[in-house]
């Protein structure tokens, strides 16, 4: 389970509903995204708060730069702002050890130049990862208030076990006032009870890479 941007709803919202069942979701930052919309993310204060209870903190660059508008080089250096940015916050070894493409736009040139300091790089393509998968384009479904139903969600827990693979949820905020791009509450505590009614583990991102690299 994971989040762009990240709106303050979920993590006033959204995170309550994560702590109940103790689960652990992946939250992508990008530290300067005020500048970009006008919406409300989260501070240092909550990204500090939500590393130290065990959330894991993402990068998805400093001002949620769009590779479709700027260039390769802009990119990088606004990628690498923000990854320096969170590993000072959070600590000399806890840098963001996941990232997001903003938008899902992703070049094979961005994908060389940044694969060297992430774990794992997530898309917007959809897909389950499964078999021989590219940690550097990493598939996923976005959750927005128009596509989260319930049968929608089974349809593709169903897809996830047929190919015995991993699912990644994406969205942005957690509100009973859900905007295009955010889910309800009640849509991530059926995404919780669904999978754990079918035994379906739940990992944020670098500890799902880490279980997969084992096995």
């Amino acid at each position: 389970m994971t989040f762009d941007d990240v709106p303050l709803s979920a993590y006033r919202c959204g995170v309550p509903i994560l702590d109940q069942r103790n689960i652990k979701a992946t939250f992508y930052v990008a530290l300067n995204i005020e500048s970009c919309v006008n919406r409300q993310h989260l501070g240092p204060s909550e990204i500090q708060e939500l590393h130290g209870s065990g959330h894991e903190i993402g990068c998805h660059t400093f001002s949620h730069y769009s590779l479709l508008t700027g260039n390769l080089s802009g990119f990088t250096l606004d990628a690498e702002k923000n990854r320096a940015q969170l590993t000072n916050l959070l600590g000399e070894n806890n840098g963001p050890r996941s990232f997001s493409f903003p938008f899902g736009h992703i070049s094979l040139t961005a994908k060389k130049k940044l694969q060297g300091s992430y774990q794992s790089m997530r898309s917007s393509g959809p897909g389950i990862n499964h078999g021989s998968t590219d940690l550097n384009c990493l598939k996923a479904y976005s959750l927005g208030v128009g596509n989260s139903t319930q049968a929608y969600i089974s349809e593709l827990l169903d897809k996830a076990e047929r190919k015995n693979g991993w699912l990644i949820f994406y969205t942005h905020g957690v509100s009973r006032d859900a905007g295009r791009y955010d889910i309800l509450p009640e849509t991530l505590e059926t995404i919780l009870l669904e999978c754990d009614r079918r035994r379906i583990e739940i990992l944020p991102v670098a500890r799902a890479v880490e279980s997969i690299s084992n096995n």
